[in-house]
This record gives C-alpha cells, sequence and structure tokens, in this order.
C-alpha cells in the first residue's frame, strides 16, 4: 500500500490496470484519470494488450463542450454543430475551427475571429468553470462522453470521435497517446484519421505532442 499511494496516481492505475487483465483479459480499456495521456500509456504498459484497445477518454468531452459553446452563440441546435478538439486535457487542448461548420457553412464565416477565440479560451478552460457552480468538477458531462465511448464500441458503430489514441506516424508524430480522432468500434481504435489543420492549429497540436511527451517520461518507471 504504501508504494500503491506513493506513486498516486501512477500506482493506482498500474494497479487496477493489472486487476483488469487478471479479469478480463480481453476487454477495451478506457482511461479517464488525468492526465489522461499519460495514464493512458500506464495502462497500455501495464496491460500489454494492442494499443488498439487501450484508449483515453477526453476529447470525447471537449468537443462536445466546444459544440456546445458554438451552438449557444449562434442560436443553433448543437446537432446542427460539426467541431472537434484534439491534442492534450487542458491548456493544450487543440479545437480545431478552422474545419468547424454549423448547418453546413464554416464557423470562420459566421463568427469573428475575437468571438471564435473567446469560445476556444472557453472550451479549454471550461472544467474549472464548474468549479465555483457545483463546488466540485464535473461529472454529468464526462460520464456521457463515456457512455458515447462505451456504446460506440458495445454497438460497434464505427463512430467518428476524438480521444486520446497510440499514434504511429500519423501526424508526423510516434511513440505516444495524444488526442487524435478516431473510428471507434467493436475492436477498439480501428482507424486514426489525419484532418486538415491550418499553420496554428498545426503548432498548436505540435505543442500538445510536446507536452504529452514530457508527461509520458515523467510516468516511465514509476508502474
Amino acid at each position: 500500500q504504501s508504494k500503491l499511494f506513493a506513486t498516486y496516481p501512477e500506482g493506482i492505475i498500474s494497479s487496477i490496470t493489472k486487476e483488469i487483465v487478471k479479469h478480463s483479459p480481453n476487454t477495451i480499456i478506457i482511461v479517464v484519470t488525468n492526465p489522461v495521456d499519460s495514464m493512458t500509456y500506464i495502462a497500455a504498459e501495464v496491460s500489454n494488450f494492442p494499443k488498439s484497445k487501450v484508449l483515453g477518454m477526453a476529447g470525447c468531452l471537449d468537443s462536445a463542450r466546444l459544440r456546445a459553446f458554438l451552438a449557444q452563440e449562434l442560436n443553433t441546435p448543437v446537432e446542427k454543430v460539426g467541431a472537434m478538439t484534439i491534442g492534450f486535457h487542458g491548456e493544450h487542448m487543440v479545437p480545431v475551427a478552422s474545419t468547424a461548420k454549423v448547418n453546413g457553412q464554416k464557423v470562420t464565416e459566421l463568427l469573428s475571429e475575437e468571438k471564435l477565440n473567446e469560445i476556444i479560451e472557453r472550451t479549454r478552460n471550461a472544467g474549472a468553470e464548474f468549479l465555483p457552480l457545483l463546488k466540485t468538477s464535473a461529472w454529468v458531462a464526462p460520464g456521457r462522453s463515456i457512455a458515447e465511448m462505451v456504446e460506440a464500441i458495445v454497438k460497434d458503430e464505427k463512430k467518428t470521435l476524438s480521444a486520446p489514441a497510440w499514434i504511429s506516424g500519423e501526424y508526423g508524430y510516434e511513440n505516444l497517446y495524444v488526442g487524435v480522432p478516431i473510428i471507434l468500434g467493436k475492436d477498439g481504435v480501428e482507424k486514426i484519421l489525419e484532418i486538415e489543420l491550418s499553420d496554428k492549429e498545426k503548432q498548436e497540436f505540435a505543442n500538445a505532442v510536446a507536452h504529452a511527451k514530457t508527461l509520458m517520461e515523467q510516468v516511465k518507471g514509476k508502474y
């Protein structure tokens, strides 16, 4: 126990993963604990599962928040909004505004750069926005996001969403977990999609990758 808590949360993720392997060796692991990219890496290393069967939950939640804020600003049903975040959960999140659309029209044509930047920053800081309101962290939206991912796997929906996944050359990077668009089905991450990014978004994604690599290096050997 002392060793377990000395490496919190790394030791806890490791301990839980070992029990998953013991009791459910044919499962798919979705990690929620932050920092989710490095915690997902630990689960993958400890389980020795195929990387496609170990992923994180972050982009699904962040993308939902981005769509909700855009829908609110443009007074339109959220179902009419197509938008996604990639990169790292939090400060190094990359809301992909360049390809976001509402009713088929580009968001960049509907909102000023200033307003769009406000929405992007609100998305990045949405978790903290709940703290003074709920006196605790958010749970409804994260829970719904986890349910969406589980449903995509159980029903083999081949659903496109964003999640921390293991990349092997996509976007010019490899050998780390970071948020990217994926197709999710019964076999886990069935494909990583490479979407077009603006020059600014490419740089922000590079920053997210660098941050994810740093955290991954910090947890090596702690599990």
